[in-house]
């Protein structure tokens, strides 16, 4: 006569490195949606000035006042306010072989004044989920301009 019952499971350590596994996956997704609703509650408006010490002049006709600045991917940095343009000043060597500092023909030094909305750290803003580094340089579209531009000051609005 065969035996019908029903042979009970055990419980076993595959099933313990299962059930942890599902632990820590829940875990780490909680995390990350905790730390995404954190930063988007705590993201204030601030004013970022990005500067380039030599562009070609004629780059100054694709943006103005009101344009958005994106990063190089697309994502929307935020809303240029302010433009100043001076002569462009690049390091060159003179008859001597000397490092100088001296004019580049048809190139301007550029500060784009930038509002965004973002999260302030010690040494960074965080836009759209991307770190900015004070005085680090990152490629930015400025309107219809894409250029390599460095980021010189970050403070709140209104200072």
């Amino acid at each position: 006569m065969e035996n019908n019952a029903q042979k009970k499971r055990k419980f076993n350590i595959v099933d313990l490195i299962f059930i942890l596994i599902l632990v820590a996956l829940v875990a780490v997704v909680a995390v990350k949606f905790l730390n995404n609703a954190k930063a988007k509650t705590a993201s204030s408006e601030y004013v970022v000035v990005i500067h380039s010490d030599d562009i070609p002049s004629t780059a100054l006709s694709g943006f103005k006042v009101g344009d958005k600045v994106q990063d190089d991917v697309g994502k929307t940095f935020g809303v240029i306010t302010d433009i100043k343009t001076a002569d462009a000043r690049v390091h060159m060597a003179d008859e001597n072989g000397r490092d100088v500092l001296g004019p580049k023909e048809d190139y301007v030094s550029l500060d784009v004044t930038v509002a965004c909305s973002g999260v302030l750290n010690e040494n960074n803003i965080t836009v759209s989920g991307i770190k900015y580094n004070n005085n680090a340089s990152y490629t930015f579209i400025c309107g219809l301009s894409k250029l390599w531009m460095r980021v010189t000051d970050i403070r709140p609005e209104g200072n």
